[in-house]
């Protein structure tokens, strides 16, 4: 059993937030091989601040996956900024599945909780408990 955790992928998503006000959203693979078939169940889905000039969930990643994702491998694109972000939601439940070692499928639910902490003066971002939790 310990072997098998060993050398299954795991896979990551994770909001990142920069000092400019940009947001990131990235995703990667943790582990010793490669995932396929990857899948996510975003709830609440993600919202932007673009509104309805720019629906996240309607990318490809989100609407039929990724492929394949070697070990090590990121993939990262902007998704907002905080800027105007103020009372939105920013805590998602992510379900991810995946096949990992000899196609065996693996699913687990990942916490994209509150990512960023914004002060009173200026709601400028800090990083504290950035990323995601395995459940």
């Amino acid at each position: 059993m310990l072997r098998n955790a060993q050398v299954r992928p795991f896979i990551v998503i994770e909001f990142r937030p920069e000092p400019t006000s940009v947001i990131h959203l990235r995703i990667s693979t943790v582990g010793s091989t490669m995932a396929r078939d990857i899948r996510f169940t975003v709830e609440p889905p993600l919202v932007t601040t673009r509104g309805n000039q720019w629906n996240v969930m309607d990318l490809q990643i989100f609407q039929s996956g990724i492929k394949s994702l070697a070990p090590g491998r990121v993939i990262e694109f902007f998704f907002d900024t905080w800027i105007g972000r103020g009372e939105m939601n920013d805590r998602h439940e992510v379900t991810v599945t995946y096949t990992g070692v000899k196609r065996a499928l693996l699913e687990h639910p990942l916490d994209v909780t509150p990512w960023l902490e914004r002060s009173s003066v200026g709601q400028s971002p800090t990083t504290r408990g950035v990323g995601t939790q395995p459940l």
